[in-house]
């Protein structure tokens, strides 16, 4: 009991100590929360609801009926409310973490004051309990000024005819979530003014505690992106990443902005992530409290508490900033001189400034020779074995009996091609989404013929590394031209073949030449995804081995998604030569006729076939999901545009348009080859090939760009600045 009347006597004087806090922090959530809700509703109600409804505005034109009308407009005010206060809104999050910085450093703030310092380890009471009411108060002081101020904005809810039962639980559940990452961030303030003596200082350790090591991280991840040229699928930046989980767990900032993306009612899938949230928060608070209590009294007004920790810390800032200064002025230009004067330069500043701010003395910059070298030599080594892939990462290829099967994403095959896929959303509309064609190549194909498979791999990968350096020094020595103005450089693609000339160093290589992007996905027998992507290879070194995996059915069903269609879902049918586009109508019956016979047709296209041919036209399959999504725009049910993205860039519906089902679907290359396929639509009366009849044809033009550059890449004289010949008549 008197420990307890002294803890409270403590708090009570702190919460004294520090009134000017108490009326900062709850006058910010004030405007913030209930003010900010008055003029979020009023701006919701004179906007007719847009932001929360599609972009559409939210009228009673009478075609709802009151009691729907009256439900929706509910759910609208309830969805203005949970923007405002609910856990994940930025406004909240922003003022917690101000909130954590401001009193996180006045709770410990005389710790920096000699005299203060006297004056309270003077008073008969043990550290612990200072400690604690210090640390308490300041949780008391952001709990009760959130909480008070969520409850006057229940108050402004209600009187905007918001129920009390559609907010309270998640009202209250945000509360509890926002404490405990406020609690992470503010420990972590307490830390860093634990292990400081001056309040400057303290405040620049805790911005180090909140963003240093997710940024060393992503320096790394820049530092892979840039050295590494196999590197494929953004691997580094995604959330696959072997740096993604230390940028999102290494530092409370970014934990916190993680479960800001949090739903609540998906909160039982993030209870690993919560209970590592408690337990750093646990680890925290036992780590400030044993600094505390082993703090000297005498280390108020140095700039570290604990000489110990001066070294290790001023090494990892030395080599951190000296990393980014390196990657800095490589991305400037490319050379290894530059690199290293970045790293140079930075390593020195960041050095010399550590050692002024922990002496507070300009004399001291080179006090720490020898850590100086070693942190030079370090950071130089570094970087070096980023340029010089030390590593082994571009020249990796695995052994052969550790692949479970293999997928090769030769780009020049599915250029003008994408993935489509219809999904239902949570109110039940349907919704249209693009994901990358390699995702359904890594699903889809599994190539076993390893030997084929690793004479394109073997050859993509040696030709990669002997152009490593060029690629390191931004291209320059590298120029490539295409003489046609078409997107698809592909073979025999469905505009038809292209040429491509590519000159390297002054050697201009032939026209004809194919060059393509190549990207190998091993799967691992241990589970593991391993992927390396090789650019600008030509398709005529691995001529032999790249027909024997395109001939192959693992191949084709792995990259032509249009093998994953089922007939029966196909009411039509639509064929396309330039821009002109016509329809196979012969039922349902016909169009999954044609489905399984184009099917067949490009299972048996052999890459002689298309090196030899040239596309006659392009086929598309309307499927019962796109006939539902088109009934469902005429409807209204979706927003006033929607926007998709294919190989035709981004497509606007706009309101009042009329949908085409040819907006829709992806259209296929047609051979002359494809037997099957062209009787069936020529008996639909559709003939593949007429279109470009020479009775059709009014004008030709051709572009002769790329035949004026002389071997250095510069224009010649003969045609200079014509671009265009034309021919008519």
């Amino acid at each position: 009991m008197i420990y307890g009347n002294l803890f409270s006597k403590l708090l009570k004087e702190d919460l004294k100590r520090r009134i000017w806090a108490v009326a900062l922090t709850f006058l910010a959530f004030f405007f913030s929360l209930p003010i900010g809700l008055a003029l979020a509703m009023e701006n919701a109600e004179n906007t007719n609801y847009r932001m929360f409804n599609d972009y559409r505005p939210f009228i009673n034109d009478g075609s709802m009926p009151d009691a729907q009308f009256r439900e929706k407009l509910l759910s609208l005010r309830t969805d203005v409310v949970m923007s405002q206060a609910g856990f994940g809104s930025g406004l909240v999050a922003f003022l917690l973490i101000m909130t954590a910085v401001v009193i996180g450093v006045s709770s410990f703030s005389y710790l920096h004051n000699r005299q203060k310092v006297d004056f309270y380890h003077s008073i008969p009471v043990r550290r612990e309990a200072l400690f604690g009411s210090q640390f308490m108060g300041g949780i008391l002081i952001a709990g009760l000024a959130y909480g008070i101020n969520l409850l006057l904005l229940t108050v402004v809810a209600l009187a905007y005819g918001v129920p009390l039962g559609n907010i309270a639980g998640p009202l209250a559940g945000g509360w509890a979530l926002n404490m405990l990452y406020f609690m992470l961030m503010y420990a972590t303030v307490a830390v860093a003014m634990m292990m400081t003596g001056h309040m400057v200082v303290g405040i620049l350790a805790t911005g180090i505690f909140f963003f240093f090591l997710p940024g060393i991280l992503f320096l790394l991840t820049a530092y892979c992106e840039t050295f590494f040229v196999t590197t494929a699928r953004n691997m580094w930046s995604n959330e696959f990443s072997p740096f993604w989980w230390g940028i999102k767990y290494l530092s409370p900032f970014s934990i916190y902005m993680v479960a800001l993306s949090w739903k609540l009612k998906d909160l039982g899938r993030h209870v690993p992530e919560l209970f590592c949230s408690v337990a750093a928060l646990l680890a925290l608070i036992l780590l400030a409290l044993q600094l505390y209590r082993i703090r000297p009294s005498e280390a108020a007004g140095k700039a570290m508490a604990f000489k110990p920790s001066k070294a290790p810390i001023r090494m990892i800032m030395v080599i951190g900033f000296g990393l980014a200064g390196g990657i800095f002025f490589w991305v400037l230009q490319s050379r290894l001189k530059w690199g290293l004067f970045g790293v140079i330069v930075s390593v020195l500043l960041s050095h010399c400034i550590i050692e002024i701010i922990y002496h507070f003395d300009f004399k001291k910059l080179f006090a720490n020779k020898i850590q100086l070298g070693i942190g030079l030599a370090v950071t130089v080594l570094i970087f070096l074995s980023f340029r010089f892939d030390w590593y082994g990462y571009d020249s990796y290829i695995p052994k052969e009996s550790s692949v479970a099967s293999v997928s090769l994403d030769v780009e020049s095959d599915h250029e003008w091609s994408d993935i489509q896929v219809f999904d239902r959303n949570e109110e039940g509309v349907i919704t249209i989404s693009y994901p990358p064609v390699y995702e359904y190549i890594e699903d889809n194909m599994k190539l076993t013929d390893m030997n084929a498979v690793m004479a394109i791999v073997q050859e993509s990968r040696d030709r990669t590394l002997e152009g490593r350096e060029l690629r390191l020094e931004g291209y320059r020595d590298i120029q490539m031209y295409s003489p046609s103005s078409s997107s698809y450089s592909v073979i025999g693609g469905a505009d038809g073949p292209t040429s491509v000339f590519w000159q390297e160093r002054g050697e201009r290589k032939g026209a004809g030449e194919i060059f393509t992007t190549v990207t190998v996905c091993y799967e691992m027998k241990d589970g593991r995804r391993i992927r390396r992507e090789y650019q600008t290879i030509p398709l005529s070194a691995v001529m032999d081995a790249y027909s024997t995996v395109y001939n192959s059915q693992e191949y084709k069903t792995g990259v032509y998604s249009v093998f994953g269609q089922n007939p029966a879902e196909v009411c039509q049918v639509l064929y396309r030569e330039a821009e002109k586009t016509l329809s196979a109508d012969g039922g349902r019956g016909t169009a999954e006729e044609i489905l399984s016979a184009y099917q067949a047709d490009l299972m048996e296209l052999a890459v002689e076939d298309r090196l030899k041919e040239v596309p006659v036209g392009r086929i598309g399959f309307v499927t019962d999901n796109v006939v539902k999504y088109m009934e469902q725009e005429e409807e209204g049910e979706q927003a006033v545009y929607t926007r998709g993205y294919g190989r035709d860039g981004y497509q606007y519906k706009m309101q009042g348009e009329q949908p085409s089902p040819a907006n829709y679907i992806y259209f296929w290359p047609v051979y002359p080859s494809f037997t099957r396929t062209n009787r069936i639509l020529e008996e639909q009366g559709v003939v593949p090939g007429s279109y470009f009849a020479p009775e059709n044809a009014d004008s030709v033009i051709v572009n002769v760009q790329p035949y004026l550059y002389r071997d250095d890449g510069s224009y010649g004289e003969l045609l200079r600045g014509e671009r265009w010949r034309s021919f008519s008549g």
